[in-house]
């Protein structure tokens, strides 16, 4: 089975799963916003928040860009 998320991120604050997020793109990619939802959601030891994001329609560029933050919830 493939996997439907495709990146880590870290957050302010935990997002439920199924939550619609808005992701703020690195200066130089094609698009400033991406939209998707959150696949899964934990707490690191740290306190850090991390959530899932699914990848279905995340463009190609961001497969491996770290630099993405979650700028807002989109509800």
């Amino acid at each position: 089975d493939i996997s439907p998320i495709g990146l880590a991120v870290s957050t302010p604050e935990s997002l439920d799963p199924g939550t619609m997020v808005v992701v703020l793109m690195p200066a130089d990619a094609m698009l400033d916003v991406w939209l998707t939802h959150v696949v899964h959601a934990r707490m690191d030891s740290d306190g850090t928040a991390k959530i899932g994001l699914e990848r279905r329609e995340m463009p190609y560029e961001l497969a491996d860009a770290p630099w993405l933050r979650v700028v807002r919830s989109a509800a």
